[in-house]
C-alpha cells in the first residue's frame, strides 16, 4: 500500500527542517459498508479496511430493514456467494437510489476486499 505523505522542505536561517505530515484524515476517510462474506472474517475485514484508512460495518446476516442500517456510505462491497438473495436485493436497491458504488465479489477473503480498496483508493496502479 502506498502511503499519501507530503513533504516539505523548510530553509530558515542556518536551519534546515524537514517537516512529514499525513494528508488530512479526514479527507481520507471513507466509509465501507461490507455485506456477505464469511462471520469469522469480521476482525480481518475491520484490520483490512483499517489499513486502508476506512470504517466498515459489516453485515453478515439481515436482522432488521437492512437498507436503513446500511446509511449512506461511501462504497458497499457485496461478498455475492454466502450473502442471501434478500440482503443482495437490499443492498443493490440502496445503491441504485442513493448513487452508491456497488462493487461485488464471489469471493469473500481478505485478499478480494484488499484488492477492491486498493483498486477503489489507489486508480491507475
Amino acid at each position: 500500500m502506498h502511503l499519501l505523505v507530503k513533504y516539505t522542505l523548510i530553509i530558515h536561517s542556518k536551519h534546515m527542517v524537514l517537516v512529514i505530515y499525513n494528508i488530512n484524515d479526514r479527507e481520507l476517510d471513507m466509509n465501507v459498508v461490507i455485506i456477505g462474506g464469511n462471520e469469522c472474517m469480521k476482525c480481518q475485514y475491520q484490520c483490512i479496511c483499517k489499513e486502508f484508512r476506512c470504517k466498515a460495518k459489516i453485515f453478515f446476516n439481515s436482522e432488521g430493514h437492512l437498507t436503513d442500517r446500511i446509511g449512506n456510505p461511501d462504497l458497499i462491497v457485496l461478498f455475492t456467494n454466502p450473502v442471501a438473495h434478500g440482503m443482495a436485493r437490499a443492498a443493490k436497491n440502496k445503491a441504485a437510489q442513493n448513487n452508491i458504488p456497488l462493487i461485488q465479489s464471489h469471493c469473500g477473503s481478505g485478499t478480494a476486499l484488499k484488492n477492491i480498496l486498493k483498486n477503489r483508493l489507489e486508480p491507475g496502479l
